[in-house]
C-alpha cells in the first residue's frame, strides 16, 4: 500500500493532500483511508464520487474534502467563532496569530503574503478579525472597484478547507485584508503615507 499510495500524498500543517489516481485498485484506497477513521460505506461513496468537487466526508477525527482532482484530509478542530478585536499596538494569538505595530517609514519593504503595510491615518481602532462571510467585498490592489471575497477565493483557486479557514481584517466594517491573500487598496501605505502601520502573521 505504502509504495503505491505514499508518492501521491503530501503532508502539510493542516493535514494531507492526495493526488487522485483512478487506476489504483479500490482495495488500496480502502486500507489507506480506514486509518483516518472512514468506514467502508464512506469510502465506497467517496470512490464512486471521487471527482465530485465540494463533497466532504466526516469521520470522528478527520474530514476529507474532494477538491477538483485532489482529496484533502484535515484533522477536525474546534472552530473559533465570532469577532476578535485588535488594538493599535498589540498582538492576537487566536484564531490567527498576528503582531501589529506602528513603525517608522521603512527603507525597504518585506514583500510577503504574511505582511501588510498600512496607513495608520486610514484605520479606526480596534480592528476586527472574523471569518469571511457571503457578500463580503474588498477593493483589491490593482483593480478598479470592489470584488466579492467569494469570487476572489475562486480566482485564487483556494481549496475548500482553506476557504473555511480564511479570515478578514476590518476597520470600521470595511475589509482591510483577506488575511494572507489580498490587501485592500483603500488602506495600504504608499509614498504619501506619514504614519506607517505593520501587521505580521506569525506562523503557528
Amino acid at each position: 500500500i505504502r509504495e503505491k499510495v505514499d508518492p501521491l500524498v503530501t503532508k502539510n500543517n493542516n493535514g494531507y493532500l492526495i493526488q487522485v489516481k483512478n487506476n489504483l485498485p479500490e482495495i488500496l484506497w480502502y486500507h489507506y483511508l480506514k486509518k483516518f477513521g472512514f468506514n467502508r460505506s464512506q469510502i465506497n461513496d467517496l470512490l464512486s464520487n471521487r471527482n465530485h468537487s465540494g463533497k466532504k466526508f466526516i469521520a470522528k477525527n478527520y474530514t476529507l474534502y474532494i477538491d477538483r482532482k485532489k482529496w484533502i484530509i484535515n484533522k477536525n478542530t474546534q472552530e473559533k467563532k465570532g469577532s476578535f478585536f485588535v488594538n493599535k499596538n498589540s498582538s492576537l494569538n487566536e484564531p490567527v496569530k498576528i503582531l501589529c505595530n506602528s513603525i517608522d517609514k521603512p527603507t525597504t519593504l518585506d514583500i510577503s503574503s504574511t505582511i501588510a503595510y498600512l496607513d495608520t491615518d486610514k484605520l479606526n481602532f480596534p480592528l476586527e478579525l472574523r471569518k469571511w462571510l457571503p457578500g463580503d467585498k474588498i477593493k483589491p490592489i490593482g483593480m478598479k472597484g470592489s470584488k466579492k471575497v467569494s469570487d476572489l477565493l475562486i480566482d485564487l483557486k483556494t481549496s475548500i478547507p482553506d476557504k473555511r479557514r480564511t479570515y478578514v481584517l476590518l476597520s470600521n466594517n470595511k475589509i482591510i485584508w483577506v488575511i494572507g491573500k489580498k490587501l485592500s487598496a483603500d488602506f495600504i501605505a504608499n509614498k504619501k503615507t506619514i504614519n506607517w502601520y505593520k501587521i505580521t502573521i506569525i506562523p503557528s
